[in-house]
């Protein structure tokens, strides 16, 4: 009998937001540089994101 492989949950939205989120940073931070406003606010969305994401794998872990 063959043997079913368990998919992990993934949030593909929230994975595909931060990876759009990391671009617009890096991006602006060739243009204008660390200390632009708009590089901020983006550096703390995406750093809010990643915490998001971390303790939405974190809480799949735990329920398994």
């Amino acid at each position: 009998m063959k043997e079913q492989n368990l998919v992990p949950f993934e949030n593909t939205e929230l994975l595909k937001e931060i990876s759009v989120l990391r671009s617009k940073k890096n991006e602006l931070y060739h243009k204008s540089g660390p200390n632009s406003p708009i590089y901020l606010d983006l550096a703390l969305k995406l750093d809010f994101l990643e915490t998001q994401y971390i303790e939405e794998k974190i809480g799949h872990l735990i329920k398994d």
